[in-house]
């Protein structure tokens, strides 16, 4: 099974490469089921390509507990914007143990191709557009610290030292 990549990894920092369905770099069917397994295995709720060392604009969002439902999108739009935002503490399996307050819209209009190479328009909102806006930005080269301001991203740095000893001592579970 492919690791996650370390968060000081520059592929988190870089703008993914469009998938090519007419010359695949690997096949997309393999790929969504590579992403849709390790998120499930990371208990996370989206997984970025960029996340597992692949440089494709692909990620896939949904809960493990309805694996059906997992949706993995490929080159993603976010098209639409609301003005209507709000604040939610999010975290990244890429960064274990941050979690903080991050910004986002509260509705998006979002345009994505499947693994068969179709291509939806969805309107999407609550917690699955926040997810879908946090994985897209790993599609741009942003990860969710430049998201916040510098004390929020180093309160949230100190909350995950103590969070990860405590979980090395068996105190809690990640």
């Amino acid at each position: 099974m492919t690791e996650l990549v370390s968060r000081t990894d520059p592929i988190l920092r870089k703008v993914a490469q469009e998938f090519d369905f007419n010359n695949p770099q690997m096949d997309p069917e393999e790929l969504s089921v590579l992403l849709q397994t390790k998120m499930i295995q990371e208990n996370g709720v989206g997984l970025s390509a960029v996340q597992i060392g692949i440089d494709l604009s692909v990620f896939c969002i949904g809960h493990r507990s309805q694996p059906d439902e997992i949706m993995t999108v490929f080159n993603p739009k976010i098209v639409d914007y609301s003005v209507d935002m709000e604040e939610a503490d999010e975290g990244c399996l890429s960064f274990p143990g941050y979690f903080m307050p991050v910004l986002r819209s509260k509705e998006i209009r979002c345009r994505f191709s499947r693994s068969d190479g179709t291509t939806d328009t969805i309107k999407l909102d609550g917690f699955q557009a926040r997810v879908f806006q946090h994985e897209y930005d790993h599609c741009i080269g942003k990860t969710f610290q430049q998201r916040v301001s510098r004390r929020v991203w180093e309160r949230a740095g100190k909350k995950a030292k103590i969070l990860l000893r405590k979980v090395k001592r068996g105190e809690v579970t990640a």
